[in-house]
Formats: C-alpha cells, sequence, structure tokens
C-alpha cells in the first residue's frame, strides 16, 4: 500500500472497521474452522461503515515532530500517490408509505381469498338455510293433514325432499368454504414463511424461531377459520334468525312476543358463558404449548445442562409447568360442564314456558294446536341463531388481531441491506481469516468430559455466488 501517511492513515482506519465485528464471542470448536467473514456473519453484524475524510485520516496520524514532517515532505515529493478508492455509501432505505396508503389486514388477507369458492359456499348455505326454515312449517301442515285424515303421499315426500336438500345444500356448502379457507392457510402460510427468510437474524432469534412458528401456525389456523367455519355461521345464524321470525309471525304474534321476550337474554347469557369458556380454553392450550416448547428448548440445550448438571431443575422446572396445565385444563372441563348444563336447563324450562303458553292460546282459540310443535322448533332455531350472532361478535377482535400480526410481519421490512454493509471478503483493504482451532474448556462440575465435545460442526464455506 506504500508508504505514504495518507495512505497508513487509511489503511489504519480500514483494519480497524474490519477488526470490529472479529471481538464478538465466535469460537471455533474441535478442530473445525471457518471464516468470520462468511455470508451470514456479515449479515449478522452488518453495520456500515464510517470512514472520515482525507483531511481527517491525514491530522489523526500526522508526526508531531520536524524530523517526521519533513520526511513526509520528501516522500510525498518523490512518490505519486495512488487514487483512494472510495467505499459506495449505503443506499438509504425508501420512506415508509403514509399510513392512508398501507393496506388493511382485511384487504392483505382478502387478496389470497378464493372468490369463486367463497361465492359458492355462501349461496350454498344460504340455500340450505331457506329449505330448513321451511321444513318446521311444512311439518305442521303434515301434521294437521293427519289429524284431519287427509294425509297424501306428495306431502310426506315432501317434507322429506326439502329435508334431505337442506342436508345436500349445507354439506356442500360447508364443502366449499373449508376448502377456501384451506387454500388461505396454505397461500398464507408460504408467503409468512418467504417474509421470514429475508428477515434479519438478529431479528428472528429475538422473535425465538420455535415461539415465532408456533404464533404464526395459531395466527394462520385462526384466519382460515374465518373462511371456513366463521363466514358459514354467520350466514347461518343471521338467515335462520330472520326467515323464524317471519314464521313465527304467520304462526302467531303473541308467541313471536314471548320468543323475543326469552330467546335474546338466554343467548346473551350463553355468549357471555362461551367467552368465558375460550378464555379458559386458550389459557389452558397456551400452558400446553408452553410446557412442548420448553421441553423443546432443554432437549435444545442438553449438552449446557449436561454440562452444568442440571438435569434435576430442568425435570422439576417442566413438572411444574405440567402441573400448571392440568390444573388450567381441569378448570375449563369443570366450567365448560357447568354452563352447558346450566344453559340446558334453561332452555327447557323456557321450552316449557312457551309450550305452557302455546297451549293457553290453543284453547282460546288464537292459535293452530297443529302449529305447535313448529313454534316449538322455530323458537329453539331463534335461540340458537341469536347465540351465534352474539358469538361471533365476539370472535371479530380474535380474527382481526390475528390478521393484523399476519399483516405486520409481511410489511415488516429487513435491516439486511440488499448491497451488504460490511467490506467484502476479496476487499482490496481486508484480506484474510481469523481461526480458532481445537479449543476446547470444561466445567469444574465434570472437569473429565469436554464441555462442548458435541457441538455441531459449522457448515461449510459458501461457494462463489450464483451469476
Amino acid at each position: 500500500l506504500g508508504s505514504l501517511p495518507q495512505e497508513r492513515a487509511l489503511f489504519t482506519a480500514l483494519s480497524a472497521i474490519a477488526a470490529a465485528p472479529m471481538l464478538s464471542p465466535m469460537l471455533l470448536l474441535s478442530g473445525h474452522q471457518a471464516s468470520c467473514f462468511s455470508p451470514s456473519y456479515r449479515q449478522a453484524n452488518s453495520t456500515p461503515p464510517v470512514v472520515s475524510t482525507d483531511a481527517e485520516l491525514q491530522e489523526a496520524v500526522a508526526p508531531k515532530d520536524a524530523d517526521d514532517g519533513a520526511d513526509a515532505a520528501d516522500a510525498a515529493d518523490t512518490t505519486t500517490p495512488e487514487a483512494v478508492p472510495e467505499l459506495t455509501p449505503e443506499p438509504t432505505a425508501d420512506p415508509a408509505p403514509p399510513l392512508l396508503h398501507q393496506p388493511s389486514a382485511l384487504q392483505f388477507v382478502w387478496q389470497f381469498v378464493d372468490g369463486a369458492l367463497l361465492l359458492v359456499g355462501s349461496l350454498l348455505t344460504l340455500a340450505s338455510v331457506v329449505v330448513g326454515v321451511m321444513v318446521p312449517m311444512k311439518s305442521g301442515a303434515l301434521l294437521k293433514a293427519a289429524t284431519r285424515g287427509a294425509l297424501s303421499r306428495g306431502a310426506v315426500l315432501t317434507v322429506l325432499a326439502l329435508v334431505n336438500a337442506q342436508a345436500v345444500l349445507k354439506v356442500l356448502g360447508s364443502y366449499c368454504l373449508v376448502l377456501a379457507g384451506q387454500k388461505l392457510k396454505r397461500r398464507l402460510r408460504q408467503l409468512l414463511f418467504s417474509s421470514v427468510l429475508a428477515q434479519d437474524l438478529g431479528w428472528v432469534a429475538s422473535s425465538r424461531p420455535a415461539a415465532l412458528v408456533a404464533q404464526l401456525t395459531t395466527d394462520t389456523d385462526e384466519v382460515s377459520r374465518s373462511v371456513s367455519a366463521s363466514i358459514g355461521m354467520a350466514i347461518t345464524s343471521t338467515a335462520t334468525v330472520l326467515g323464524t321470525l317471519v314464521q313465527l309471525a304467520l304462526i302467531s304474534p303473541h308467541l313471536t312476543a314471548l320468543v323475543l321476550a326469552i330467546a335474546p337474554p338466554a343467548a346473551a347469557l350463553a355468549a357471555i358463558a362461551s367467552r368465558h369458556d375460550r378464555a379458559l380454553r386458550k389459557q389452558a392450550t397456551a400452558a400446553s404449548t408452553a410446557s412442548s416448547v420448553g421441553a423443546g428448548d432443554a432437549f435444545t440445550k442438553l449438552p449446557t445442562i449436561q454440562a452444568y448438571a442440571q438435569e434435576e431443575r430442568e425435570a422439576a422446572r417442566y413438572g411444574a409447568m405440567l402441573e400448571r396445565e392440568s390444573c388450567l385444563q381441569r378448570n375449563h372441563l369443570i366450567f365448560h360442564k357447568a354452563w352447558t348444563s346450566g344453559l340446558q336447563l334453561i332452555t327447557n324450562a323456557s321450552t316449557a314456558a312457551g309450550l305452557a303458553f302455546a297451549g293457553t292460546l290453543a284453547a282460546r282459540g288464537l292459535v293452530d294446536p297443529s302449529m305447535i310443535l313448529s313454534f316449538s322448533q322455530l323458537s329453539m332455531s331463534l335461540s340458537s341463531g341469536v347465540g351465534q350472532i352474539l358469538f361471533l361478535v365476539g370472535d371479530v377482535a380474535k380474527i382481526s388481531d390475528a390478521a393484523d400480526r399476519l399483516s405486520a410481519l409481511h410489511e415488516r421490512s429487513s435491516a439486511i441491506p440488499p448491497g451488504g454493509a460490511t467490506l467484502d471478503k476479496d476487499s482490496l483493504f481486508l484480506r484474510g481469516e481469523v481461526r480458532f482451532d481445537n479449543v476446547t474448556f470444561s466445567y469444574p462440575s465434570r472437569s473429565a468430559e469436554g464441555a462442548c465435545n458435541q457441538a455441531p460442526p459449522p457448515p461449510p464455506p459458501p461457494g462463489p455466488p450464483p451469476h
């Protein structure tokens, strides 16, 4: 590089900058060798170098005495300095777009939904609900004809055809919606996997890969469930409530008022209990996931655990996780059985009160007795539909949060610059590598056994970059 002070100063500064990443702890164990300037290491330690100006470098290492200054002047008179190569500054990332131009979580998810399958499944589900609402009225008419001795084969076949058509339409609609949800989940997982591969290693390590994978799996399942189950449930419950109210109004306005006075409070109570049940189930599931992740972490760190003789401590910690998981699962089971039994009692009592009131109206000639069976079926359908609507209202926030997390991960920009941020291995100012061979150590608790003898070897150095 010559002997000029300017070039010596530049070389000194660049050597210090290039050696800074090597100060991080890196052990190449058991005779294995690796370069600290591999692409993965550069990505993990990607810090843009700061190069001072020529005047600052020359002033920093300028000789303090006159002799050194004269020598430098003589050297400058007899030697033509070479041009100092300039490092290309790292391109700055584009500023984030305004918030109004960023796609919402709904738009992010919608672009991966199969619209044709979703439309077909929704129409089939709606058709099954319409047919299902007609069944109680047809059954009442069939019962009325039977009591009068005017039962016909055509009326029986009509009811059977409606029941079978409802079942077929419901199955086909559910199949289309489930298939659309599975396609959405597969597309989201593929996209998010590619997004995680583009992130910097520090962020992935701080997010804990096992927990990150578990969270992404849960969120994609939640979003796909909104397509495969929640949309069908919303269509079914809304159409059921509207159709049932119309049918009840045709039977008797008095019975309709009674159902509206009893069904919504019971459905609201069921929705509150169901929300608490979901919270308990979520806690139990989280405890189960935590115990599984804890076991996986312990197996991953097994050499360190054995080196420190911490087997009993890890076993006790895992036992505490299992105990907490068992306790939460037991609490969820007890509450689930209690509230479902209580809801069944409330439903039976409401049905009995409604039938008694319907019988009173029938005795007064205000209601056709043959329609009482249809009334009981429709009232139960109305209660179920209202409960499903309340359940979906509480479930919207959960689905929205999952979609927001997936969208945020997809929109997150990588911290790794496209062109890298450190000097290349074949740079003009940096040649060589740092190696540590045959490095080993042991802990006092097990002095005869090396702590890292079972450490996996480092990956082989990468080949030349593809052209």
